[in-house]
């Protein structure tokens, strides 16, 4: 992976300033180095260690599903609704039992 950076600088004397400052920056930004680093912890996981984490892990799993599911239901809902007050001439749509006016460009 590689990071670019452009620097704009001007010729025109009125943005001399300006442009020394920018070519300041570049200089520095070029200067900048990432060393990449595996994060890994060194120790093993008892057994009850272990089973608490993949119990955790299902437990967050199916709080996702769940999670995915019922934004999926108010997503379903909000295209009937909005679809069903369009035809009858309103821009309006309740989420969450407040009324939300559509605003018009």
């Amino acid at each position: 992976c590689c990071t670019v950076m452009v620097a704009c600088i001007s010729p025109a004397s009125v943005n001399l300033e300006e442009s020394v400052n920018t070519l300041r920056y570049a200089q520095r930004a070029k200067a900048i180095t990432n060393a990449v680093k595996q994060n890994v912890v060194a120790r093993s996981l008892s057994s009850t260690e272990s089973l608490a984490m993949q119990r955790e892990n299902k437990h967050l799993k199916n709080q996702v599903a769940d999670l995915m599911k019922t934004l999926n239901e108010i997503k379903a809902s909000m295209l009937i609704t909005t679809a069903s007050d369009k035809e009858e001439g309103h821009n309006a749509v309740e989420i969450e039992g407040n009324l939300v006016e559509e605003e018009k460009c």
